[in-house]
């Protein structure tokens, strides 16, 4: 019986063991799961002590982490004052330290109270069993875990073991959550350059590209995904197929061998670009690749205008001393036919010959006069002529002598629109224009001829090359016709050269418009597409009257107003704030409003005639176009001058044409935009 007995004992031990050990197995696999459940390095460290706590009860526990060959406490539990451990530095030199570290075992003691190596840090002052465990990963101790409890003799060998195998868990849970830390900095570092190289590209006024292998676009810069949807329609993540008119394949052969450009042209809005393509790495077969496209429209058509100045130039000193020639030549045709006219006895026949030829002397010497207008070598009497009352005047004069089918249309805002012209060579060039437009609708159309102002400052950029800063008085016709071909439009001032059926036209007539506008110190300018109607530009000098000069007359005084009611319409509260302080202070009243749709309602709710608006162009709610578009409905002689950012373009060219008296550009200027606005106001509505 007490061998059964004892065998019974012995069989229950052996059962409880297998029990626990069962436990503590289940317990670490749960253990081991809970902790690699989240990779956020502060729940990692806690849930290690948590889990800790299940297998190897203790008192308080810490876990520290080498930094710099010390040890930093980075985690712990159960402590009295965990401000005295936690985030702490401390020494790896001690003896127990060096021991686990070095031997990578776990060290015990049953009495740290009164063990000579035993370091009181921190809260340690109730310690009596002490247990400190490596934490190890691919053989390299990262850290110590400790355990202390109250109690003598608290930890063992099974402790150790049980604690070691969470240990080792948990170092590669540390090792883990660390990695995982250190890819989410580099991460956010690598997404931080990311946006640093994409702001500094997109500040590069090229457009810059970057293809991977399989020609896919991985990146580009500002400039580049607005090229890239006039050239190719494609935006980054497409497969770059061609540029334009070019296949991809082409414009990349050249590239491994020297940088070269190729000019390609956009298809809509027939843009000008050149491209340039580099290999990013030589030695692969299939590398990525860098493209670099520029936008040089701008380039080209200035090219092309100046190329065409200096060939009429040309044209024109070759035209001139042939027409003075033909002058001499007609002028002895024309006295001699005269005077044999004068002859006694010239019978009838002869006369009606005679005269013929005066006719045609006389139609020959129009045909000269035209060919010196365009060679400017024409002798014009320029005086102060407001075009205001002129185009009405020149308008009214065309509806008796162009065809009823024609409607004609005059947009002349009220104010003075003075240059300095021979009115009589000036309304033969605008005639000229208005039978060149009559002649491109023989089925009607609409012929419309708009007076505006144009304040041209700084460096913004101008209608045409060569014009100069200053006040410009701007003459637009246009009108429905057939258009003009991209070929015929850069030849359309040459003398001679016409696109009508021999013996329409002379070819003189926009020679002759080209002539008038240079004796003026003016430019013109030509946009056309076939079936799209033309538009010819005319810009003109204003003529500023002098002002007496008087050395008590500073330019305050010079440009004030007379009490007139001036609304401001600007988005920034600072340049609002200024351009109102420095209008007040020049005897003006001034009215703001941040955007269209608040100047729209302080325009109804007031009961105060408005004399001008000043309007920034682009603001949110409603824009300086959608705004005048508002008050010109509301009222016929309202009068707006746009201040933009933005260079003249054509909706600026189109707001000019509505009726708009000025478009300047910042930065402003205070002697430009005070200058605009008593141009604008001279003439009270």
């Amino acid at each position: 019986m007490a061998e059964l007995l004892a065998v019974a004992i012995q069989d229950s031990r052996y059962l409880e063991s297998e029990l626990r050990r069962r436990q503590e197995a289940e317990t670490l696999i749960n253990i081991t799961a809970e902790m690699t459940s989240s990779l956020e390095m502060d729940q990692v460290l806690d849930g290690i002590l948590v889990h800790l706590n299940r297998v190897v009860p203790y008192d308080s526990a810490c876990i520290f982490l080498m930094a710099n060959d010390h040890l930093r406490a980075v985690a712990g539990r159960g402590f009295t004052h965990p401000e005295n451990v936690l985030d702490i530095v401390y020494p790896a030199d001690d003896n127990l330290t060096v021991q686990i570290l070095s031997t990578r075992q776990p060290v015990i003691l049953q009495d740290a109270k009164n063990h000579p190596s035993f370091n009181r840090w921190g809260d340690t002052d109730y310690t009596r069993g002490w247990m400190g465990v490596p934490l190890i990963v691919r053989e390299s101790a990262i850290g110590i875990l400790t355990v202390d409890s109250k109690n003598l003799s608290a930890f063992g060998p099974a402790e150790a073991e049980l604690a070691q195998a969470v240990a080792n868990q948990a170092a590669i849970t540390i090792e883990n959550a660390r990695l995982f830390s250190e890819t989410q900095r580099l991460l956010i570092q690598t997404g931080k350059q990311a946006t640093q190289l994409q702001q500094i590209m997109d500040l590069v006024p090229d457009g810059i590209v970057m293809l991977n292998e399989k020609k896919r676009i991985v990146l580009s810069n500002q400039a580049a995904t607005s090229y890239l949807a006039q050239l190719a329609d494609a935006r980054v993540g497409d497969i770059l197929h061609q540029l334009g008119n070019i296949p991809l394949d082409k414009l990349l052969e050249t590239g491994t061998t020297k940088t070269s450009w190729h000019e390609i042209t956009a298809v809509e809005p027939g843009g000008i670009f050149e491209v340039s393509s580099r290999p990013l790495d030589l030695s692969n077969d299939n590398p990525d690749w860098l493209l670099i496209l520029r936008n040089v429209t701008d380039e080209r058509r200035e090219e092309g205008y100046l190329r065409t100045q200096e060939r009429l130039a040309t044209v024109g000193q070759l035209a001139a001393g042939i027409a003075h020639d033909f002058n001499n030549i007609m002028t002895v045709i024309s006295l001699y036919t005269q005077l044999v006219l004068q002859t006694p006895n010239v019978s009838s026949k002869d006369q009606q010959r005679l005269n013929t030829i005066q006719q045609q002397a006389e139609r020959a010497s129009q045909l000269i006069r035209k060919i010196l207008d365009f060679s400017r070598q024409s002798v014009v009497d320029r005086k102060p002529v407001d075009l205001h009352p002129f185009v009405k005047d020149l308008t009214r004069s065309w509806r008796q002598s162009l065809p009823d089918n024609i409607n004609i249309e005059a947009d002349v805002p009220d104010g003075e629109y003075l240059v300095e012209a021979d009115s009589a060579r000036l309304r033969q060039a605008l005639t000229n224009l208005a039978i060149n437009a009559r002649d491109a609708m023989p089925w009607g159309g609409n012929l419309r001829l708009c007076l505006g102002y144009l304040i041209l400052s700084g460096d913004q950029v101008y209608p045409l090359p060569d014009m100069k800063a200053g006040q410009w008085i701007t003459l637009t016709i246009s009108d429905t016709g057939e258009g003009i071909t991209e070929k015929d439009l850069s030849r359309i001032f040459e003398p001679f050269y016409t696109t009508k059926p021999t013996g329409e036209g002379t070819g003189l007539g926009l020679a002759q418009v080209y002539g008038i506008v240079k004796l003026h110190d003016g430019f013109i300018n030509v946009e056309s597409k076939p079936g799209h109607g033309t538009i010819f530009s005319i810009y003109l000098p204003a003529f500023l009257p002098p002002i007496e000069d008087d050395s008590s007359l500073d330019i305050d005084k010079a440009l004030s107003g007379s009490g007139e009611t001036i609304l401001i319409v600007e988005d920034d509260p600072d340049s609002r704030e200024a351009l109102g302080e420095i209008l007040e202070s020049l005897n003006y009243k001034v009215l703001t409003a941040p955007n269209g749709t608040e100047a729209l309602s302080l325009y109804e709710e007031l009961n105060v005639q408005v004399d001008l608006v000043l309007s920034d162009m682009v603001m949110p709610v409603m824009d300086g176009a959608a705004l005048y578009a508002e008050l010109k409905a509301r009222d016929e002689k309202i009068k707006m001058i746009i201040i933009t950012g933005y260079p003249l373009d054509r909706e600026g060219k189109e707001l000019l044409n509505r009726g708009v008296v000025a478009y300047i550009q910042k930065p402003l200027q205070i002697e430009v935009i005070t200058q605009a606005i008593r141009a604008a106001l001279t003439n009270s509505r």
